[in-house]
């Protein structure tokens, strides 16, 4: 099993460094993708070269991943790994369905979204080809699971085709995310939907309340 993770500066590389060994101990493919490479002795890491975080590599790492590698990935948050119990480490065996934890605080659906200024760009982006996008999932992207795909690289160009217009409604609007591209959890609602890979909101538990 891949496990990809995104550690860009100091205070995430920090959280996620003491925590990588109970992956690579049990067999997992930890590849990283940091501004210091330097820092990580163990795993495979990529180096981040942009100056400015963009939230939709997020989501492009772990494809990209898939699609080198031709296997499931399992993403988490550099500063969310120290949460994963060590039994979910040594069992999780994946799957055909995409896996999450949570939703976006104030709904489960992006509906209740809808009429906020800031995803005005890529309402128009869907209307204009033709893309239902009631009942999207509000998926955190914190944790999250995707499964091998045949169509993995239209997926890919999907992503890049939407990262410019979540980058620029986050320039144009202000927000309080010291990267660009937030709400990339709603672009991978949409390939999600798109491509009709099963979704699957999982309980906490399953990753076990201790940490080890």
């Amino acid at each position: 099993m891949i496990l990809s993770i995104i550690a860009f500066g100091d205070d995430y590389i920090d959280k996620a460094l003491p925590h990588i060994s109970k992956f690579t101990d049990n067999g997992w493919d930890v590849n990283v993708l940091t501004d210091k490479p330097e820092k990580f002795k163990i795993g495979n890491t990529e180096y981040y070269q942009d100056k400015i975080f963009s939230y939709f590599d997020k989501l492009l790492f772990p494809l990209r991943l898939i699609e080198k590698h031709n296997t499931p990935v399992l993403y988490v948050d550099a500063d969310w790994v120290m949460n994963i119990n060590l039994n979910f480490i040594k069992t999780f065996k994946g799957g055909d369905e995409f896996l999450y934890l949570y939703s976006w605080p104030n709904s489960d659906y992006f509906d209740d979204y809808a009429d906020n200024i800031y995803f005005t760009k890529i309402l128009d982006f869907w209307v204009k080809n033709g893309f239902d996008h009631t009942k999207l999932p509000t998926i955190l992207e914190w944790f999250y699971f995707i499964p091998q795909h045949k169509h993995i690289s239209n997926i890919i160009y999907d992503i890049e085709k939407i990262k410019p217009v979540f980058e620029y409604s986050s320039l144009h609007y202000k927000t309080d995310y010291p990267g660009i591209g937030n709400g990339e959890g709603l672009a991978l609602s949409y390939i999600l939907k798109k491509y009709n890979i099963p979704i699957k909101k999982i309980n906490r538990g399953v990753i076990g309340p201790k940490i080890i």
